[in-house]
């Protein structure tokens, strides 16, 4: 699991109630550290969790009085910058093309919290997104049922 910085995850102080309905993408990574499943060894991961508070952030700016075009376009600069850390400061995201790595996306859209015909949308295409709940409609064009495994040296 990355350690993402409190400046990326948390911006201009966000909070997350635990009794919010997106509660899902703070709960699963507070769940993983709790098990034997996680390993400090990259080398051993099968799979690298991205932490992150997507839906949390878009509801946050709708209620801070925001139109919701606006808050699309926020997360996605939310979501952007967490990928770039990710990609600039570790190698793994680089050598499978994120095809090794899990997101939540608790929103009913999935990742359609970005907004749509968005340039992050396509890099976050391999990535393995958990949706607690999704309108499929939004998901057939990046439901990829055959998606290939990186192989290990």
């Amino acid at each position: 699991m990355y350690d993402i910085p409190n400046d990326l995850i948390k911006p201009q102080g966000l909070t997350c109630e635990e009794k919010d309905m997106y509660y899902t993408e703070i709960l699963i990574p507070k769940l993983l550290h709790k098990t034997h499943y996680l390993t400090n060894d990259p080398k051993e991961a099968n799979f690298f969790f991205v932490p992150q508070y997507i839906s949390c952030f878009f509801h946050r700016c709708l209620l801070w009085g925001n139109k919701p075009d606006d808050c699309s376009e926020r997360s996605n600069g939310y979501i952007t910058n967490i990928l770039r850390h990710i990609q600039e400061e570790h190698p793994f995201w680089n050598l499978s093309k994120g095809v090794d790595h899990v997101f939540v996306f608790s929103w009913d859209r999935g990742m359609g919290v970005v907004g749509q015909n968005i340039p992050i949308k396509e890099e976050l295409r391999n990535a393995i997104h958990l949706t607690p709940y999704g309108k499929v409609i939004f998901l057939l064009h990046f439901f990829q049922p055959k998606k290939s495994k990186r192989k290990r040296n």
